[in-house]
């Protein structure tokens, strides 16, 4: 998997240069100042925006878990099809559940992540996606003896821990395409440990403007 991941960047980052280099052959048979000032090739222009929006309930015999999210993000026409960014997501969630008092507790979090991302648009309603996320999650702790228990403290409150960590995001997606459009994108963490039970895979829906 690291050399597959290896080969995805290094064609992306060909691709990438290939790319600037024929959109510096082109610019330069334009005024450069013209291109930058004027009303097609300014600053605010180039920009585009997104995100996207969650929205989740699910419940078992030991816990009834609510979240609900968003992540915004803008991006910057370097040349017409290469962009960059920031990207943050917003994550609330409630849980509740029996704590190891034997009573009923609820626990709430806000978990967050902020991005730089990279496209790269190699076809009209397709498009190269890498990113790099700092992330950070709380969660409340449970005993080791039964998961399905939320630990308590001498408070009477749920023990929670906070968990920071970095992500790589290498993957493609689709945009329906026009002013408006809607997007799904398919990422792969190249973060995630091998021996770790969790899914590399990262699904997302959103909506752009301008893209």
């Amino acid at each position: 998997m690291k050399k597959f991941t290896f080969y995805c960047s290094l064609i992306l980052a060909l691709a990438f240069f290939i790319n600037i280099s024929n959109a510096d052959a082109q610019r330069k048979r334009r005024s450069s100042n013209d291109e930058y000032f004027d009303e097609s090739g300014g600053f605010v222009h180039r920009l585009w925006y997104g995100g996207g929006f969650n929205l989740g309930f699910s419940g078992n015999n030991a816990f009834n878990i609510f979240n609900i999210g968003i992540s915004p993000m803008v991006g910057y026409k370097i040349i017409d099809n290469v962009s960059i960014g920031p990207r943050v997501n917003l994550q609330y969630v409630h849980i509740k559940g029996q704590g190891s008092d034997g009573g009923i507790h609820t626990s709430q979090q806000l978990n967050y992540g902020l991005s730089a991302f990279s496209r790269f648009k190699f076809l009209e309603n397709f498009f190269a996606h890498l990113e790099f996320e700092y992330e950070s999650n709380k969660a409340p702790n449970v005993l080791a003896s039964n998961p399905n228990i939320l630990a308590i403290d001498r408070n009477g409150d749920v023990i929670t821990t906070r968990q920071n960590r970095e992500n790589f995001y290498i993957g493609a997606g689709y945009t329906s395409g026009g002013i408006f459009a809607y997007e799904i994108l398919i990422l792969y963490n190249t973060s995630v440990p091998d021996d770790s039970f969790e899914s590399p895979f990262d699904y997302r829906f959103g909506f752009t403007y301008n893209f």
